[in-house]
């Protein structure tokens, strides 16, 4: 099983090019209830959660931060940057879609059950959602980058890894 990931140049405020691995997806989940919206993640190695979505994002979900189901996660917990530490919440039992192809190379679509995702407030605007190295390994997949040909993608590699549905 493969996940075809996106190459995208963007120009950083320095003026330099560096190229973004990206990956589309829809998220789903039962409560709170999610708006159907596709969100593009970055591939982020330097982030060790799985699945984490900017504040921008998740308005566009409409995720209700006074629901019971969205949790603030406490200061000690929360990730940081270089900025500290980062005013996060979570949500649990989200399922991304996502565009897969078999080991025959047909498209699938990939299911993948997250235990949560989390969210983080006062993002700076135009700052992506992210795929952090908690998702493969959780779903036992590596990471293949090759600029110099054009492709990246995320590849199962073991028998659990290819069965995303988790």
């Amino acid at each position: 099983m493969r996940i075809p990931l996106s190459l995208r140049e963007v120009k950083t405020k320095s003026g330099d090019e560096v190229i973004m691995t990206e990956l589309t997806g829809v998220l789903l989940c039962r409560r709170p209830t999610l708006k159907r919206r596709s969100i593009t993640f970055m591939i982020d190695t330097g982030a060790t959660m799985p699945l984490i979505l900017t504040e921008q994002d998740a308005e566009l979900l409409g995720v209700p931060f006074s629901s019971s189901h969205v949790r603030r996660v406490e200061a000690d917990k929360a990730p940081t940057a270089w900025s500290g530490t980062l005013e996060t919440y979570e949500i649990s039992r989200v399922v991304l879609l996502t565009k897969t192809l078999d080991d025959d190379g047909k498209p699938r679509l990939g299911r993948f059950e997250l235990p949560k995702v989390h969210i983080v407030k006062n993002t700076p605007p135009g700052l992506p959602s992210a795929i952090g190295v908690g998702f493969l390994l959780l779903f036992q997949l590596r990471f293949v980058f090759s600029p110099i040909e054009g492709k990246a993608f995320f590849e199962g590699i073991s028998s659990q890894g290819n069965n995303p549905s988790r």
